[in-house]
């Protein structure tokens, strides 16, 4: 009896000793189990069973991934991503999700949430690490269709393999480790169907046909196909730096690789991490990539391959306009970096062909060359990462109030004319000249002639110096005509006097002004020329101050006929009104000030043919022509039987009608004081006056 119970002891003794070596085994590598659909537990670090396992270390303090899901009633395996952090389920058909208990295989210490969840919804499960750092995944169950039978997933987890499942051909193919013997592999096959057949381990020298069967009992095969890795790969396969966000495009066929990172990353030291189908590869560590490194991959049968690897910093996104000068003439720029716009002032200048120089940050810019800046001009700065900036350019026009003297550059002979300059002391791009009238033979016993009055020679030796011409009989010296020596603040009548010896005559009627054309309105006393100050710089316009004025001055000849404009409600400040009885229909000084409001607005929105525009353009050496108003077009009729003037039918005026926004005012020279309006958009004469 004693005998037996001895032998009852041995062996409980026995069976405690293997149960706790297999205890013992199990917690070694507790942390890297996975079980496949036959309820198998692999060890997925040295890839043995649980009684063969031996792999006893431990995870990493970090560690928290979960590398099996598995539900066992009703059996199904999940497919997690790991890089999306995500686990997908297929159930038969039928199944109630509602409360579902899975078994968590990973690598952390702890997990939730534990038991039976409801799926309905995705259930979010949080692994912990040792470390106390915690890892999401987000489980999603779907419910198999009635007829669903798909494979979703077919893998080997020793040695471990994924493969690729062609969905439309039904066929699975999937690359081992080169010297694998795939005699005897047992899968892990994850499918919408209830069951698959073969199970188990299966010899996949040839393809194996497995069959999927729905719950409607339909079924689907899928051919796999086993491919045992070549002995001389040695290819690149991915070649990315951990430290940055940057992934190299591997070109096979050109055995290239090229990285690109961002602006500012020193390549002298980066450490790469590089996928090969080879054995091993070189060199390894950090290298300076300053210039393109070689990297060589050694298969297994020896063999090797070279790649070499070029890493680009990207390019500059830096696109300013830092400056922007004209060479000649000058201009005061605003460079506006917020609103990308550059503002620039001209005096008096012709604008339609200036060629600016353009420093900016970027690698190009355009256009380039002479532009025409009567309107906006667009300028496109191109970045060296080929990104582009867009700036307005708008020019501003301002009229200069000139400060010149007359100095005679060539002198008149006794039989020639001589000619005056003068240059604006402001701008010296501003120059004008006129004729001065030859000097005519001059005799002892000769007659000077006057500004009207004719001369005679007298009989004898030209007494100018350089002439050496004599005499016998006289002849007529033509009158010289008045020279009015213009200034160039126009404050009083007396200081547009005849410079002559012994002459008094003042600017008179019909008299040529200074830009070439004829006065036809003096006021001794003077008048203002009004002036527009616009706090807002709407449309653009520039602000400019209203001046005194003592003459009108109507340019000698008309502008091509043209249309007043798109539309007169251009802006409130300009000069308005219903009817020719209004007392600003017979004003004077407001056509300067309306020409330049529009025109700021349409360099903004229309072309350069409007009557507006031609008549602002610079002609005689001056530059502050304008359209007159209803008022100066009255006064002008008034004088057009002046030498010269030469006006009939009508002309377009610059004041424009209160109540409606498609007419502007025009007087007829065919009769007196025939003021109508007119459609904005037909075509009537054109003649430009200027004030001083």
């Amino acid at each position: 009896m004693k005998t037996n119970n001895k032998r009852t002891y041995i062996k409980i003794a026995v069976v405690l000793t293997l149960f706790f070596i297999l205890f013992s085994f199990f917690f070694s590598c507790e942390n890297h189990w996975i079980r496949d659909l036959t309820d198998h537990l692999f060890c997925e670090i040295c890839d043995k069973t649980l009684e063969k396992c031996d792999c006893i270390d431990e995870p990493l303090p970090d560690s928290k991934a979960v590398t099996a899901f598995i539900f066992t009633s009703p059996p199904a395996t999940s497919l997690i991503n790991e890089e999306a952090k995500t686990i997908d389920v297929t159930m038969p058909y039928g199944t109630s999700v509602t409360s579902l208990t899975p078994i968590v295989v990973h690598t952390g210490v702890s997990y939730s949430p534990q038991g039976a969840q409801n799926f309905t919804n995705p259930v979010t499960y949080t692994v912990t690490a040792q470390d106390g750092s915690v890892q999401e995944y987000t489980v999603t169950v779907t419910v198999a269709a009635l007829d669903a039978k798909a494979v979703t997933g077919f893998t080997f987890a020793y040695p471990p393999a994924t493969g690729a499942v062609n969905e439309a051909a039904k066929t699975i193919n999937i690359t081992v480790p080169l010297g694998t013997v795939v005699t005897n592999l047992t899968p892990t096959v994850i499918h919408t169907g209830v069951s698959y057949s073969p199970q188990g381990a299966q010899n996949f020298t040839n393809p194996v046909t497995y069959t999927v069967t729905a719950q409607d009992g339909s079924v689907q095969d899928y051919t796999v196909t086993v491919t045992v890795a070549a002995a001389d790969e040695k290819a690149v396969t991915g070649f990315t730096f951990a430290s940055i966000p940057a992934t190299g495009a591997v070109n096979e066929a050109a055995k290239t690789i090229s990285v690109n990172v961002p602006l500012g990353t020193v390549v002298t030291s980066l450490i790469p991490t590089v996928t090969h189908t080879g054995v091993s590869y070189s060199p390894t560590g950090a290298q300076n990539f300053t210039n393109p490194v070689t990297y060589t991959v050694t298969a297994e049968d020896g063999s090797t391959q070279e790649y070499t690897v070029t890493v680009t910093v990207a390019a500059s996104n830096s696109k300013e306009i830092t400056g922007f000068t004209f060479a000649y003439p000058p201009a005061t720029v605003v460079i506006d970096e917020s609103a990308k716009t550059i503002s620039l002032t001209f005096y008096d200048t012709d604008v339609t062909n200036l060629t600016p120089v353009v420093t900016h940050t970027g690698e190009s810019y355009s256009p380039t060359g002479a532009q025409n800046f009567r309107n906006p001009v667009p300028y496109t700065v191109t970045a060296a990462d080929g990104s582009a900036q867009h700036y307005m350019v708008v020019v501003h026009h301002k009229s200069c109030n000139h400060d010149w003297d007359w100095i005679q550059t060539t002198a008149p002979s006794c039989t020639s004319t001589g000619i005056d300059t003068r240059v604006c002391s402001h701008d010296a791009a501003h120059t004008s000249t006129r004729t001065v009238p030859a000097l005519g033979h001059m005799t002892l016993n000769g007659t000077d002639p006057g500004c009207l009055t004719p001369g005679d020679t007298g009989i004898g030796p030209c007494l100018n110096p350089g002439c050496g011409e004599t005499f016998t009989s006289s002849s007529v010296i033509p009158a010289l005509g008045h020279n009015i020596a213009w200034v160039s603040n126009y404050t009083s009548i007396n200081q547009n006097i005849c410079n002559r010896a012994g002459c008094t005559h003042i600017a008179d009627l019909g008299d040529t002004g200074p830009g070439g054309g004829i006065i036809f309105y003096i006021d001794p006393l003077g008048f203002n020329v009004e002036g527009y100050t616009n706090p807002n710089n709407a449309y653009g316009t520039n602000n400019f101050a209203t001046y005194r004025a003592c003459y009108l001055e109507v340019a000698p000849d008309d502008d091509a006929n043209g249309t007043w404009g798109g539309s007169a409600s251009v802006t409130d400040d300009m000069t308005r009104f219903d009817s020719a009885s209004d007392p600003l229909a017979s004003e004077i000084g407001n056509g300067r000030r309306d020409t330049y409001i529009v025109l700021a607005y349409y360099a903004n929105t229309s072309t350069t043919t409007t009557a507006l525009h031609k008549a602002s353009q610079p002609r005689g050496g001056l530059y502050d022509w304008f359209l007159p108003s209803v008022g100066e077009l009255r006064l002008l009729n008034q004088q057009r039987n002046i030498t010269g003037i030469n006006m009939t039918g009508n002309y377009w005026a610059s004041s424009v009608q209160s109540s409606s926004a498609s007419y502007a005012w025009r007087v007829s020279f065919d009769s007196d004081d025939n003021v109508t309006r007119g459609v904005v958009n037909t075509s009537n004469n054109i003649r430009a006056i200027r004030a001083f």
